[in-house]
Formats: structure tokens, C-alpha cells, sequence
């Protein structure tokens, strides 16, 4: 079961054309995840329009049931609107050969309203993660990222309250990854312990959620194809070692002046950033929670400026906020290498 990554650039978020040729050329589709950024603004219909998009092409080919989406907003920065195309084919495994991507999907009903952003909700999180690593064949271990949605609550302070069901989806991650930071999470320590994080999780709210759903990405024995993701954790937004490092490990290599030799390798970059509560960095004063401009405007522009150079592409699904995702003002990354 082949899983192939694809591409391609958004020019407005009602037209999905391309993928039209994208399954013509892969044939039987097994399962397929999709990671959308567009431009626009949180208060516009931008990623609705995305999501109808997708679902009409999906309807027509009988793939409804076999899809699942993220779609986010915000191109600052050098950044092109984009759609990443994960897609497992419907062909046969290769027994016996080198660990490569494997795509897994679970989704879920999820709880009453007013628990979406309670503790309690964690243990449904990590089952429908379960599930979805299930789905694909891996083992924590084998994990590279768990792509989890959870709706947005409406009631009370939405904006918080949406927030902090991000955490929670976080820790069902981490908790499906046994990952001890996620065993024993107390309701106090949600938001209020930001350094109290998960690795290899990446968490999203927002219009069109409407069930608890994940997308699990990693590297599984005999999967075929020639993909592999690695997984980095960054202290800062000035600290890009572990990412390097993560694409050393991939068998890249960085030429004499320090830049990366095959970049186009890179077939695709997940990346989260975050920002301390008083904006500082390493110590010093920033404006990035100052001045009126929200934090993620920032954020999404000195991502594209810190990886877009060492990747040499404005192609980046590059989101904010890793909510216990990460350390407090860092982030988490994934890449997809050829």
C-alpha cells in the first residue's frame, strides 16, 4: 500500500481542479489526507469554500468516506497557498522492504459540547488516535506526526475554550504515543503549564470540524514507494539545529556553505511555530504580542523567512500556536522526504 505525497498551488479556495488529475493518475485510492492553507482572514468563509471544494471532487469520485481534511488561513510572509495530497494507493505491500510512509485515518463523534475542552476528553482523543495508527499499520514508535482535529466549542469564551481543546487533542496524542508527559495531565495544568508538551502531535479547531478525526503519518516496514517523514522539536524561533539535524537524518547533506544540497527532496514540510506569552525570545524583548498585530501574523512570517531559505521553497504548510505541542515558544515539525 504505496503512499504517495502531491502538491500543488491554491489560486482561489473554490478551485480544487488539480486534484481531479491527481487521482486520475493514482487510480484506486484507498485513503487520502489533505492539509490545506489558504489566504484569507478567520472572520471570512475562506476555509468553508476549501472544505466544499474538496467534498464535491471527493463526492463525485466515491471517496467521501475515505478522506479527511485540515484547512487553515494565513500566508504571510513568503508563503503560496497550498494543498498537500496524502493519498495510500490501493496496490499491493512489498514484503520485506524498508520502512516508508504510511497514511492512517479515524474519526469519531465527539463529546457534548461543553466537554470538548475538558480533561476527561483526552482518553476519546487517544482512542480515535489509536485507531487511526491502526489504520495505518504503526506503532507509536513508528509515528512521524498525528494530525488531530477537534471542533470548536461555541459557548462561554470561545477563543480559550478553543484553544484549550487543542490541548486537550494534544495530550489524547501524546497519550496514544505513550508518551509520559501525557499519562497524568491534571484539568489545572492545561494552558497554565505551557512546558508541559507532546512531540510528534499537531492539533486544529476551527468552521467545518465537526467530529473528533486524525491523520497519522509515519514510517512503517514493507510500505512501498520512496517516502519517509522525520520529526523535529525546536526550543525557539531562532532555533533551527533540530530541524537541520531531522533532514540529516533523512540522508541529506549540507554543502560548504551550509545549505542544503538536494532541498527538492523535501516533498513536504508540517510546521507549528509558537510564542512565548510576554513575545520574548531568548531573553530579549519582541513585538510579536505588542503593536496590535495578532501573534500568528508574526509567527507565520518568520517561519516562511526560517525554513523557506533552508528549503528553498515558499511552500510550507506553516501553522501557530502549538499548544503543549511543543515548548513554550517553540515548535514541532514534520517532513516528508523523498
Amino acid at each position: 500500500m504505496t503512499t504517495q505525497c502531491a502538491s500543488f498551488d491554491l489560486v482561489d479556495a473554490d478551485d480544487f481542479s488539480p486534484l481531479e488529475g491527481l487521482l486520475a493518475g493514482w487510480g484506486r485510492v484507498a485513503r487520502l489526507g489533505f492539509l490545506v492553507k489558504t489566504e484569507g482572514d478567520y472572520a471570512d468563509d475562506t476555509r468553508e469554500r476549501a472544505r466544499a471544494a474538496i467534498g464535491a471532487i471527493l463526492a463525485r469520485h466515491g471517496l467521501s468516506e475515505q478522506a479527511l481534511m485540515v484547512t487553515v488561513i494565513g500566508t504571510e510572509g513568503i508563503s503560496t497557498p497550498l494543498v498537500y495530497v496524502f493519498a495510500e494507493l490501493d496496490d499491493a505491500p512489498v514484503p520485506g522492504g524498508p520502512a516508508r510512509l504510511a497514511l492512517g485515518l479515524a474519526s469519531a463523534a465527539p463529546p457534548a459540547e461543553p466537554m470538548l475542552d475538558d480533561a476527561g476528553t483526552i482518553d476519546l482523543v487517544a482512542d480515535v488516535a489509536r485507531a487511526a495508527m491502526q489504520d495505518a499499520g504503526l506503532t507509536a514508535e513508528q509515528v512521524a506526526l498525528l494530525v488531530i482535529n477537534i471542533p470548536a466549542p461555541t459557548s462561554g469564551e470561545a477563543p480559550v475554550r478553543g484553544r484549550r481543546a487543542r490541548a486537550v487533542a494534544a495530550f489524547g496524542g501524546g497519550r496514544a504515543l505513550a508518551q509520559p508527559s501525557a499519562m497524568n495531565v491534571p484539568a489545572s495544568s492545561l494552558l497554565a503549564a505551557p512546558d508541559i508538551f507532546v512531540d510528534r502531535v499537531q492539533t486544529f479547531t476551527g468552521p467545518g470540524i465537526t467530529k473528533i478525526e486524525v491523520i497519522a503519518l509515519g514510517n512503517r516496514p514493507g510500505a512501498g514507494g520512496d517516502l519517509f517523514a522525520r520529526a523535529a522539536i525546536a526550543q525557539d524561533l531562532l532555533d533551527i539545529r533540530p530541524f537541520k539535524a531531522a533532514l540529516l537524518s533523512a540522508g541529506l547533506t549540507l554543502d560548504t556553505l551550509g545549505e542544503l544540497a538536494e532541498p527538492e527532496r523535501v516533498v513536504a514540510c508540517i510546521l507549528k511555530s509558537g510564542a512565548r506569552a510576554d513575545g520574548s525570545v531568548r531573553g530579549a524583548r519582541t513585538t510579536i504580542r505588542e503593536r496590535g498585530i495578532p501573534p500568528e501574523k508574526h509567527v507565520r512570517a518568520v517561519q516562511t523567512g526560517q525554513l523557506g531559505p533552508l528549503l528553498g521553497t515558499t511552500r510550507l504548510f506553516n501553522t501557530f500556536d502549538p499548544v503543549h505541542q511543543a515548548p513554550d515558544g517553540g515548535a514541532t515539525a514534520c517532513f516528508i522526504v523523498r
